[in-house]
């Protein structure tokens, strides 16, 4: 075997030893080349920022951690809330307004900092857009939890409950492929009404496929 050398994996800050790559056995049986030494030495460095990111205490992340930073309710009271959540098999958002009596605004404040877009809260007198929704039957945007509300001279303003599931799936932009989209995030509960609003009562399934759009 014919090696050229044992590059070390070091963390960049501490210069901490935390693994070794060993390059042997070149084809042509002859040193392996600078070239391909200084290639393995960049590697070792991109090897020692992934492990050090790996060793990093992982924090999950929640779309309602602003309440727990802001003290609108602690850490234990949430995790109290998520547990009964699974329990009951009902959204977080219900046992957190119904029972730890968190207000609607403030779960839309956390959801607009998780989400990075502001929030839109439901409003009595929003004008239907009914051109909008034509083509958009109700058991369509219930299924998909999203929704248009308005046409401005800014773009289209879509009502939604994950704006990164809606814009990385593009299924707005499908939709309305000319128009350039605008994400508003909303809670379950300002979505629903803003639904009803739209569509009127509660849907009735008929269990036609092909009837959604």
């Amino acid at each position: 075997s014919v090696c050229s050398g044992q590059p070390m994996v070091a963390n960049g800050q501490s210069q901490e030893l935390i693994g070794v790559i060993q390059i042997i056995n070149n084809k042509a049986g002859v040193p392996f080349g600078p070239l391909t030494e200084d290639g393995v030495a960049e590697l070792s460095q991109t090897l020692a920022i992934a492990f050090r990111q790996r060793q990093k205490p992982q924090q999950v992340k929640t779309k309602y951690d602003y309440l727990i930073s802001e003290a609108v309710l602690s850490a234990g009271e949430f995790e109290l809330a998520s547990r009964q959540a699974r329990k009951k098999a009902i959204d977080v958002e219900q046992v957190l307004t119904e029972e730890f009596q968190v207000k609607i605004p403030a779960i839309g404040a956390a959801l607009s900092k998780f989400f990075g877009v502001p929030y839109e809260a439901y409003r009595q007198d929003r004008v239907k857009p009914m051109e909008l929704l034509k083509n958009l039957k109700r058991e369509y945007v219930e299924q998909n939890q999203w929704l248009p509300i308005d046409d401005t001279k800014e773009g289209l303003v879509v009502l939604c409950l994950d704006p990164e599931r809606i814009r990385s799936s593009r299924i707005a932009s499908n939709v309305f492929p000319k128009a350039k989209i605008i994400y508003r995030v909303t809670t379950q509960k300002d979505f629903k009404e803003t639904l009803n609003q739209f569509y009127g009562g509660e849907a009735v399934d008929s269990g036609d496929i092909g009837d959604i759009l």
